[in-house]
């Protein structure tokens, strides 16, 4: 098994057999919360404006995201777990716009693209254990400072070579740094203790290209 690390922000694309998208504060676990309460895919757009365009010709999906954090006028949804994590999804489909994460997966470039998280974290590298050529790729930030997905991309290279995880460790590293900071001051403290739960979900989503367009669902 060959594993990379890879940043949006540092290295561009990534490509390889199998490409695992972090963006823990708050796409990543977003998607999952929301095909967990049962959507049937979250289209992933890199703008506003695309977003927008495709809502357009897909009047029944609902519109969730975030522009450097902040709501979006006009959307249905935040990029908020928590917000979502008791919602009836059932059925719909989900246009998605983020800062960082929605812009990570137009830019894995692989055969398999996996959503993971914290919250799925043990449920991924069980997932991983079969495959061979393994590219693990953060979101992160233009700034560098996201220190929760570096932090969660280690954990799973843990799991894959079934190493001890110290999530206490983890868990108050990210807790009093810069990214949850950065989450209170947008009124949404309840994100970062949804986000830092470990392994609360066996959800692994998978992305493909169709139509144009990056769609997650869960597969089967």
């Amino acid at each position: 098994m060959r594993v990379e690390m890879r940043d949006l922000w540092i290295h561009g694309r990534a490509e390889g057999g199998a490409v695992v998208v972090i963006d823990v504060f708050r796409a990543s676990t977003t998607i999952i919360t929301a095909l967990e309460r049962g959507a049937k895919e979250v289209i992933a757009v890199p703008s506003t404006e695309e977003a927008l365009a495709l809502h357009s010709r897909m009047p029944s999906a609902l519109l969730m995201g975030e522009e450097n954090g902040m709501r979006i006028p006009g959307f249905h949804l935040w990029n908020s777990p928590s917000e979502i994590a008791e919602m009836d999804l059932r059925g719909r489909t989900i246009i998605m716009r983020s800062t960082n994460g929605t812009r990570a997966l137009a830019s894995a470039l692989a055969e398999k693209v996996y959503v993971a998280a914290f919250t799925n974290a043990c449920a991924v590298a069980e997932v991983l254990r079969g495959e061979k050529d393994i590219v693990i790729y953060t979101a992160s930030r233009e700034d560098g400072d996201a220190i929760e997905d570096y932090l969660c991309a280690g954990m799973i290279h843990s799991l894959l070579w079934e190493r001890p995880v110290e999530t206490d460790i983890i868990r108050e590293e990210i807790m009093y740094s810069p990214s949850a900071d950065r989450l209170r001051s947008l009124g949404a403290a309840e994100d970062i203790e949804y986000c830092l739960s470990f392994c609360t979900t066996d959800i692994v989503p998978v992305c493909e290209r169709r139509d144009g367009y990056v769609r997650c669902f869960i597969p089967g």
